[in-house]
Protein backbone atom coordinates (compact mmCIF):
# COMPACT_ATOMS: atom_id res chain seq x y z
CA UNK A 1 0.00 0.00 0.00
CA UNK A 2 1.29 3.46 -1.44
CA UNK A 3 1.88 6.66 1.03
CA UNK A 4 -0.15 9.47 -0.41
CA UNK A 5 2.54 11.85 1.12
CA UNK A 6 5.02 12.65 -1.24
CA UNK A 7 8.96 10.82 -0.65
CA UNK A 8 11.95 12.94 0.43
CA UNK A 9 13.52 12.08 -2.66
CA UNK A 10 11.34 14.40 -4.39
CA UNK A 11 11.52 17.27 -2.43
CA UNK A 12 14.65 19.23 -1.62
CA UNK A 13 15.09 19.15 2.23
CA UNK A 14 16.11 22.46 4.00
CA UNK A 15 18.62 20.99 6.57
CA UNK A 16 18.92 23.59 9.45
CA UNK A 17 22.02 23.85 11.23
CA UNK A 18 22.24 24.17 14.75
CA UNK A 19 23.98 28.07 15.90
CA UNK A 20 26.72 25.68 17.48
CA UNK A 21 27.72 24.37 14.44
CA UNK A 22 27.73 28.11 12.62
CA UNK A 23 29.57 29.52 15.23
CA UNK A 24 32.30 27.18 15.38
CA UNK A 25 32.42 27.91 11.50
CA UNK A 26 32.06 31.09 11.24
CA UNK A 27 35.36 32.20 9.90
CA UNK A 28 35.41 28.87 8.00
CA UNK A 29 35.24 30.21 4.49
CA UNK A 30 34.57 26.77 3.05
CA UNK A 31 30.88 26.28 4.00
CA UNK A 32 28.01 28.37 2.31
CA UNK A 33 25.84 29.61 4.27
CA UNK A 34 22.34 30.65 3.82
CA UNK A 35 21.38 34.66 4.11
CA UNK A 36 19.73 33.88 7.47
CA UNK A 37 22.80 31.93 8.61
CA UNK A 38 24.73 34.97 7.41
CA UNK A 39 22.59 37.42 10.05
CA UNK A 40 22.37 34.96 12.75
CA UNK A 41 26.31 34.44 12.76
CA UNK A 42 26.66 38.40 12.43
CA UNK A 43 24.47 39.05 15.34
CA UNK A 44 25.67 36.72 17.83
CA UNK A 45 29.37 37.46 16.96
CA UNK A 46 28.16 41.10 17.55
CA UNK A 47 27.18 39.92 20.85
CA UNK A 48 30.04 38.23 22.28
CA UNK A 49 32.57 41.05 20.24
CA UNK A 50 30.18 43.51 22.69
CA UNK A 51 30.46 41.65 25.73
CA UNK A 52 34.29 41.19 25.66
CA UNK A 53 34.96 44.40 24.54
CA UNK A 54 33.08 46.09 27.40
CA UNK A 55 34.89 43.87 30.06
CA UNK A 56 37.69 45.03 28.20
CA UNK A 57 36.93 49.07 28.50
CA UNK A 58 36.09 48.61 32.01
CA UNK A 59 39.02 47.23 33.19
CA UNK A 60 41.53 49.71 31.70
CA UNK A 61 39.20 51.95 32.46
CA UNK A 62 37.53 54.23 29.52
CA UNK A 63 35.46 56.70 30.16
CA UNK A 64 32.70 58.67 28.31
CA UNK A 65 32.69 59.23 24.74
CA UNK A 66 35.92 57.71 23.98
CA UNK A 67 34.48 54.40 25.28
CA UNK A 68 31.55 55.11 22.68
CA UNK A 69 33.42 55.89 20.01
CA UNK A 70 35.95 52.78 20.52
CA UNK A 71 33.26 50.30 20.69
CA UNK A 72 32.11 51.93 17.55
CA UNK A 73 34.43 51.79 15.69
CA UNK A 74 35.39 48.13 17.00
CA UNK A 75 32.17 47.14 16.27
CA UNK A 76 31.44 48.28 12.48
CA UNK A 77 35.50 47.64 11.38
CA UNK A 78 34.74 43.88 13.11
CA UNK A 79 31.50 43.37 11.28
CA UNK A 80 32.91 44.83 7.83
CA UNK A 81 35.99 42.60 7.37
CA UNK A 82 33.73 40.03 8.87
CA UNK A 83 31.35 39.95 5.73
CA UNK A 84 33.84 41.10 3.21
CA UNK A 85 36.86 38.89 3.79
CA UNK A 86 35.11 35.85 5.33
CA UNK A 87 31.44 35.58 4.20
CA UNK A 88 32.50 37.41 0.77
CA UNK A 89 29.32 39.25 0.48
CA UNK A 90 29.51 41.69 -2.79
CA UNK A 91 25.67 42.85 -2.66
CA UNK A 92 24.93 45.80 -1.15
CA UNK A 93 21.57 44.93 0.42
CA UNK A 94 23.15 42.44 2.08
CA UNK A 95 25.70 44.04 3.02
CA UNK A 96 23.71 46.79 4.64
CA UNK A 97 21.26 44.33 6.16
CA UNK A 98 24.20 42.44 7.73
CA UNK A 99 25.72 45.50 9.25
CA UNK A 100 22.40 46.36 10.89
CA UNK A 101 22.07 42.91 12.23
CA UNK A 102 22.46 42.45 15.67
CA UNK A 103 23.66 46.35 16.50
CA UNK A 104 21.27 47.97 18.97
CA UNK A 105 21.70 44.49 21.27
CA UNK A 106 25.45 44.17 20.63
CA UNK A 107 25.41 48.38 22.04
CA UNK A 108 23.41 47.35 25.33
CA UNK A 109 25.68 44.12 26.20
CA UNK A 110 28.73 46.47 25.59
CA UNK A 111 27.08 49.46 27.87
CA UNK A 112 25.91 46.38 30.74
CA UNK A 113 29.58 44.67 30.54
CA UNK A 114 31.21 48.21 30.55
CA UNK A 115 29.28 49.65 33.81
CA UNK A 116 29.44 46.12 35.53
CA UNK A 117 33.46 45.84 34.76
CA UNK A 118 33.96 49.69 35.38
CA UNK A 119 32.29 49.43 38.93
CA UNK A 120 34.44 46.22 40.41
Amino acid sequence: MKSTSSSSSDKKEIVERSQLFLLRNAFNTDIEFTTKEMRNNVHWLRQIIAVLIGILFGLIPVKGLYGLAGFFIVNAGFTTIYYSKFLEVEDADTKWELFQEGFMPSFACFLVSWIISYNL
